[in-house]
């Protein structure tokens, strides 16, 4: 919250690929997403959890 997080979500605690559960949960999709690692299965979950 120090850093104006208002939810953390861990993959590991859904069945569900966790776009679907970040596109579940804002009904519909976050307006921004932010990927820092390089990693390009992250980048695409990235992508996905936005709004379409």
């Amino acid at each position: 919250k120090n850093f104006g997080a208002t939810e953390f979500i861990n993959p590991k605690d859904h069945d569900k690929p966790i776009q679907q559960v970040i596109v579940d949960m804002t009904d519909g999709g976050v307006d921004y997403s932010f990927e820092c690692i390089g990693n390009v299965s992250v980048m695409r979950s990235a992508l996905e959890c936005c709004h379409k």
